[in-house]
């Protein structure tokens, strides 16, 4: 299966993509979350609206944060 790697990722949590999933890091070193998709296409929309564009809206962007930093990030409106 081919990988990518989006060099204009914006979130610090992304990791790469592949097929229909993009992995993210995980809440520990040794682990990733994949968000896994029905198709490329959806996994394309989702990753260009939230790993390279307003990652702080993303959810799991925003656990993470809450997770590993004890933070939640303020989003303006």
């Amino acid at each position: 299966m081919k990988k990518y790697e989006a060099r204009a990722a914006k979130c610090p949590f992304y990791r790469r993509e592949s097929g229909s999933v993009v992995f993210c890091e995980g809440t520990e070193g040794c682990n990733a979350i994949h968000v896994a998709f029905s198709a490329r296409a959806l996994k394309k929309k989702y990753a260009s609206a939230f790993c390279r564009g307003e990652y702080p809206e993303c959810l799991i962007a925003r656990a993470l944060t809450e997770i590993k930093y004890g933070t939640e990030w303020e989003i303006d409106n």
